[in-house]
This record gives structure tokens, C-alpha cells and sequence, in this order.
């Protein structure tokens, strides 16, 4: 991650709008450093299938390749990650779901040294140094208008 930022802001600085751009390189950075101080960190991916329909459809030559097999990939990694944070939250386990340090790594599947798995996320985990109180809902007439 470290060689990843400084070929960034080394990049940055023959961009229109360079000054800007690190701010947004090192914003990042600064969101996404913790991650080395945590006490368990998982890595979260997906395989793409290569039974499923839309493969299947083109590789026959009937379609163009189908950006769905990532959504549908990208929505249960989501899930699955979902249920794996709530039962972190019932154990009194503190997560955090970091897509940032993808910026930085260019290969990151080189790290866990497999080119099948797409890494798609990384996440924290630890007892957290606090609980703060979560914020009061807020009643239903605030956020929805029935026309």
C-alpha cells in the first residue's frame, strides 16, 4: 500500500488539477491506514462462476459479455459479508469494510497468490475502543412523501 500511494501522488502531479487529486490520494490514505494497526483482517472475493447462463450464452457467440455475472457476484459478496458483520456485532465485534486499499495495491491478488480469486474488499475486525450511541431514527414522514 505504501509504494502504491507514492506512485499515485507521483502520477498525480502531471494531472490537470494535481494539487487536488493527492488531496484525494492522501484522504484516502488517512481513511484507510487503520487497517495495518487491526487486530484481524479478511480479505473478501469472488470466483467467477463459469457454469452460469450468461457464460454460457458467450461463449456460444449469442451475447456480448455480461456485466451482470460481476453484479450478481458484487451482490453476494455483499450479503454474505452483511451476515458476517452482524454476527461480528452480536459477538461484540467492531468491523469496518474497506474498499480504499484497492487504489493502492495494483495486483492484490498476487499477495494472497491466487489469480482466480477477485478481491473485491477488505475487512476489519476487533473489540472496539468504544460504543458510541447510534443516531435516532427518523420518523417515516421525514424520508417518504406519499403523493
Amino acid at each position: 500500500m505504501l509504494s502504491g500511494r507514492e506512485r499515485l501522488l507521483n502520477k498525480a502531479v502531471s494531472c490537470n488539477h494535481p494539487k487536488r487529486l493527492r488531496n484525494w490520494i492522501n484522504a484516502y490514505w488517512r481513511y484507510s491506514e487503520f487497517i495495518f494497526r487491526a487486530p484481524v483482517l479478511f480479505a473478501g472475493g469472488t470466483i467467477t462462476p463459469e457454469g452460469s447462463l450468461s457464460s454460457h450464452l458467450f461463449q456460444a457467440g449469442i451475447i456480448t459479455r455480461d456485466k451482470r455475472d460481476d453484479t450478481d457476484l458484487d451482490i453476494s459478496i455483499g450479503l454474505a459479508l452483511q451476515g458476517f458483520l452482524l454476527k461480528g456485532r452480536e459477538f461484540g465485534l467492531g468491523t469496518c469494510v474497506l474498499t480504499a486499499p484497492l487504489a493502492f495495491i495494483e495486483d492484490v491478488g498476487s499477495i494472497f497468490g491466487t489469480r482466480e480469486i477477485v478481491i473485491k474488499c477488505f475487512v476489519t475486525v476487533g473489540f472496539p475502543d468504544e460504543s458510541p450511541a447510534g443516531p435516532e431514527r427518523m420518523p417515516v414522514t421525514d424520508i417518504y412523501l406519499r403523493i
